[in-house]
């Protein structure tokens, strides 16, 4: 909080440690089971008020009526029947169509904030609500845990307890990847019962660990983008583990031990000059 009439909103991004399809929903979504983690990497949300709405993006691509930011407000006044404006200055530093939650993100920041500036005074379970009706990963970034389990179409949510700290590289190419493209082409010889997530649970939780994360996305992904495989191959050369793809791409991200292990990874993976972008990030631990 800057001051009373304005609020500083930070929107993390997040990865998937796991990610199973599990079936196509009747409404034409997909079933899936996900552990999915926020992490450092983040935009920033300043909201002020107004007496007229406003959005204004240090990407100035992305200030159109399509922003998620923009329909959080405008959903806002429609179910609460207000009529207040507000300046939004959103900062972008997550990219876009990266499998990192950047605009759901950004959509849940301004859903929190508003309901702040506007003294509306709406809960954290109708936040979610309202933000499922703008986006399948809205409710995560409203969730009090910065981990949990997503089920559902990803609205079903279930927090799940802080895992231990750990740094990542994410590395991501130009290209990027439609998470609606990427499911349209999921075949159903690859769906799964969700088990192996389970596992995945119950080995961070014996072990006090973070297992090797998975994602089943990631296999359609790069036959659909050839090219985003190449952000993957660049995480190995430069030793930083084995990288997994978050979300339906196109970054993949490798886990590291500590700051300067995933620090040193990136300065190398930099030196090659193979030709994408680049962050050090952690776990956020709420």
């Amino acid at each position: 909080m800057a001051a009373a009439d304005e609020v500083v909103m930070t929107a993390y991004a997040k990865v998937n440690l796991t990610l199973e399809v599990l079936r196509k929903r009747p409404d034409g979504y997909h079933e899936i089971r996900s552990v999915m983690q926020r992490i450092s990497l983040a935009d920033t949300l300043t909201i002020a008020s107004s007496d007229a709405l406003s959005l204004t993006c240090s990407d100035a691509r992305l200030e159109g009526p399509d922003n998620l930011v923009w329909r959080a407000a405008l959903l806002l006044r429609k179910e609460c029947g207000v009529g207040r404006g507000a300046t939004l200055r959103l900062e972008k530093r997550i990219p876009v169509a990266a499998g990192l939650g950047g605009g759901s993100a950004d959509c849940a920041a301004a859903l929190e904030g508003l309901n702040g500036l506007w003294a509306l005074g709406l809960q954290r379970e109708r936040l979610r609500l309202l933000g499922a009706q703008l986006g399948s990963d809205v409710p995560f970034f409203l969730l009090e845990s910065p981990c949990g389990l997503a089920e559902g179409r990803g609205e079903a949510l279930f927090p799940l307890a802080p895992l231990p700290e750990r740094w990542l590289v994410l590395a991501k190419v130009e290209e990027g990847i439609s998470a609606g493209a990427v499911y349209a082409a999921f075949p159903r010889h690859l769906w799964t019962d969700g088990s192996r997530t389970i596992a995945w649970l119950r080995e961070a939780r014996v072990g006090w660990g973070v297992p090797a994360p998975f994602n089943a996305l990631e296999p359609v992904a790069a036959q659909l983008v050839p090219a985003v495989t190449q952000a993957r191959q660049a995480l190995i050369a430069a030793g930083a583990g084995v990288p997994v793809m978050s979300g339906s791409g196109s970054t993949y991200f490798a886990l590291c031990d500590t700051e300067a292990e995933a620090t040193a990874a990136r300065a190398r993976l930099d030196s090659m000059r193979w030709g994408g972008r680049s962050w050090v990030a952690r776990f956020v631990t709420l």
